[in-house]
């Protein structure tokens, strides 16, 4: 994906390995992560509990077809 080498852009499980063998990752005041499936929703909520303002969650289609939100 373009720019996904840009300073700033990690993947989800990266994101969340750091986190967990460190306790702490850096975050910004705004975070965006793209995507929908479990690991995406972990980032969103990780992020926001290490202190980012917001956190928004762009998912190519409808809610309906994302995994974290089937009933289990």
């Amino acid at each position: 994906m373009p720019g996904s080498d840009a300073e700033g852009i990690t993947d989800a499980l990266s994101f969340l390995r750091t986190y967990n063998l460190r306790g702490s990752v850096p975050v910004g005041k705004n975070v965006v992560v793209i995507g929908g499936g479990n690991s995406a929703i972990d980032a969103a909520r990780t992020a926001l509990r290490l202190g980012a303002e917001k956190v928004t969650v762009v998912y190519r289609r409808s809610a309906r077809p994302c995994p974290p939100m089937k009933k289990r």
